[in-house]
């Protein structure tokens, strides 16, 4: 959804990716996040309803979980009955949210929380650990999280491995690298672009 909450979804754990830069305290970020979107908007008020939930039961995440469900589950995904399937936004938030303010800072109790509500829970708890992880350094995460990566790999169908992937990254942060438009180009890119087109020129042929 490219509008409305859609829109603040991204902007929201966005800014929580940004200020994890600077802090690990999970209500600063969750207040980084509601300082970049519209306190008026849906999803804000969602992220409101998830804090006062979690201090009403600080200790059972289940109950925290229940709420949830009853607002962002049932009366907007009626046909899809808690299941998979396209879920709202802001349940998908709230489920990052939880695990964020119920895992108290431990990064695997945080991942699980956020996994064990449900639904889309590939990429909400990937969020939290992500934002945990960035908030705590690649220096000191547990070794369990790094020593398997495979620098040397690229990603599929683009030009990009880890190394080549982080400077690309440093360098949207620091605002270089931008073309006329404003738009990002390196030869990595252009190469995994080359790359993503000769593929779809293949299938369409074998097709």
């Amino acid at each position: 959804m490219n509008y409305g909450d859609g829109v603040w979804a991204g902007q929201f754990i966005g800014a929580l990716y940004a200020e994890a830069f600077f802090t690990d305290n999970v209500d600063a970020l969750l207040d980084a996040g509601l300082a970049a979107i519209p306190a008026e908007s849906d999803y804000a008020q969602m992220v409101r309803n998830v804090r006062a939930w979690h201090r009403e039961n600080p200790k059972d995440w289940t109950a925290c979980w229940e709420k949830i469900r009853a607002a962002y589950s049932k009366p907007f995904n009626k046909e899809l009955r808690d299941s998979n399937g396209a879920i709202d936004v802001r349940l998908n938030g709230a489920c990052i949210v939880l695990g964020l303010l119920y895992g108290e800072g431990d990064l695997d109790k945080s991942m699980v929380l956020s996994m064990r509500c449900g639904w889309d829970s590939d990429c909400n708890p990937s969020n939290v650990g992500g934002i945990l992880m960035t908030a705590r350094g690649f220096k000191s995460l547990p070794a369990k999280y790094v020593e398997k990566l495979d620098y040397a790999r690229k990603f599929s169908f683009t030009a990009y491995d880890l190394p080549s992937l982080f400077a690309v990254c440093e360098k949207l942060a620091r605002g270089e690298g931008r073309g006329r438009r404003g738009t990002f180009r390196d030869s990595s890119e252009e190469a995994g672009s080359r790359s993503v087109r000769s593929f779809m020129e293949s299938t369409s042929r074998e097709g």
